[in-house]
This record gives C-alpha cells, sequence and structure tokens, in this order.
C-alpha cells in the first residue's frame, strides 16, 4: 500500500487479496494419463509434460480471470501501476541536490555502489521492463470482452488451439485437420476441460489463434 506524501499522480491504492502466485495444479485425470500414454508412441512423451504445463496454465489464468475485478477496473489498475513506474522514475533522475548526494553516499556505504550509474541504472532498466510487461498486459485485457463471465472462453479457446498446434507439430506420421480436432477434443475432456460440441470444436481449431471471441 502507498502511504505517506504521494504526488497526486500516484493514487491511493487499494490491497485486495486476489491470491495471486498460488500454486499451479497440474495434475491430470486418470483418462487423460492413460490417453497421453496411448499417444506417446506417435506424439512423444514430451507431449504429456506440455499438456500438464498447458492445463496448469489453464486452471491459474481461469481461476485469476474468476476472482478479477470487470475489465475496465483492471486496465485502470495496471495504467495507475505504469504511471506509477514512470513517476518514481522521474523523481528519483532529478533528485535536489542535497539528497542526491545524501543517496549516492548512503548507496556506496550500504552496497558498495554508485547510485548513479549503478544503482539508478538497474532500477531504470527494471522500470523499462516493467512498464513493457504492463503494457502487453494493457493489451490484452482491452481485447478482452466487457461483459462478465466471458474472458475465460476465450482463454478456453486459446487452450484448444494451442493443444491442436501440439499435435500438429508433434506427431511422427502424417495426420488430419479432422483427426487433429478429434483428439484435441477426446484429450481435453478427458482432462475435465467443459467444451463445445465437437463441431464447433473444429471451427474453432481452424480459425488460427481461437480469436472468435466467447462462442
Amino acid at each position: 500500500m502507498m502511504s505517506g506524501k504521494r504526488a497526486k499522480a500516484l493514487p491511493v491504492m487499494e490491497s485486495p487479496d486476489w491470491s495471486i502466485g498460488r500454486v499451479v495444479d497440474q495434475t491430470l485425470t486418470p483418462e487423460a494419463e492413460a490417453m497421453l500414454s496411448e499417444m506417446a508412441e506417435n506424439f512423444g512423451y514430451e507431449l504429456g509434460e506440455w499438456f500438464r504445463n498447458r492445463i496448469g496454465y489453464f486452471r491459474s489464468i481461469s481461476k485469476a480471470i474468476d476472482d478479477s475485478p470487470p475489465t475496465q477496473k483492471e486496465l485502470r489498475l495496471v495504467q495507475d501501476a505504469q504511471r506509477a513506474i514512470h513517476e518514481a522514475m522521474r523523481r528519483l533522475e532529478n533528485l535536489p541536490p542535497s539528497a542526491d548526494a545524501y543517496v549516492n553516499l548512503a548507496s556506496w556505504r550500504r552496497l558498495g555502489r554508485l547510485f548513479h550509474g549503478g544503482l539508478l541504472r538497474d532500477f531504470l532498466a527494471l522500470g523499462n521492463e516493467f512498464s513493457t510487461l504492463l503494457g502487453y498486459a494493457e493489451q490484452r485485457l482491452d481485447q478482452l470482452p466487457k461483459k462478465p463471465g466471458r474472458k475465460s472462453k476465450i482463454e478456453r479457446n486459446e487452450l484448444l488451439t494451442d493443444t491442436a498446434e501440439m499435435l500438429r507439430n508433434s506427431s511422427g506420421k502424417k495426420i488430419s485437420e479432422k483427426e487433429i480436432s478429434i483428439l484435441t477434443f477426446q484429450l481435453l475432456t478427458a482432462a475435465g476441460i467443459d467444451l463445445p460440441k465437437l463441431k464447433q470444436v473444429q471451427e474453432l481449431i481452424s480459425k488460427k489463434g481461437g480469436n472468435i471471441g466467447a462462442n
């Protein structure tokens, strides 16, 4: 939580508990494990490891989405974070002379590094990297449907297309798009993922990236 004296550019920040950093659940059902074992001869054992990781990510992001505030509020919070980072960077680069000298001395005594050209340089590099990451998050959030309950279906569509792409690329023999769709449908269903009917799954997979909204 931000406290003390604040510039107007830095609003007071709430501290809700969205349980970020929770343990990722990569466990699969016995049905999915059995299917992956059968598929290993053609698709390789790496498929199982990849699928567990991808299912874990899907569960994690879906839970985060379910717990998230409305998209517009998330956008505002991300933009606030970006402004805070840039404000901190600007202020540290423009400390008044006496404060700058004391900070530089303290940095040398505590860390054995000068503030300018050392600690500040690292902070600015990290700040720019954080800003880039937040910009990516802002771009993704801006693409999401604004109606509640629709965001997680986009993640499901991406899970479908990612799984189909993995099967397409890892198959040891020639495989048709129809077979890929059927295997994707069967594997995700075995893993307990709630899917639409097979025909719609085939349509989702045929549209690269699954960017067809929340069908």
